[in-house]
């Protein structure tokens, strides 16, 4: 199945049937710690699944003191 991802990383992934959040986002290289993972602006979580032709968007985490 197609997974596009927009935001931090723009490109669209292959993954098998049943493919999860965190499984797409070891795909690209990404730290599932590091982003925010929203989908039809809802904010979905690592262990989410996800169906075919879905747009997932990364958000960066910003952090301070």
């Amino acid at each position: 199945m197609k997974i596009k991802v927009t935001g931090l990383k723009k490109e669209t992934v292959n993954v098998k049937e049943g493919s999860t959040v965190s499984d797409v986002l070891k795909k690209i290289d990404v730290d599932v710690q590091n982003v925010l993972v929203t989908r039809n602006k809802t904010l979905i979580v690592g262990t989410t699944k996800l169906n075919d032709k879905d747009t997932v968007e990364l958000l960066s985490v910003i952090s301070g003191g």
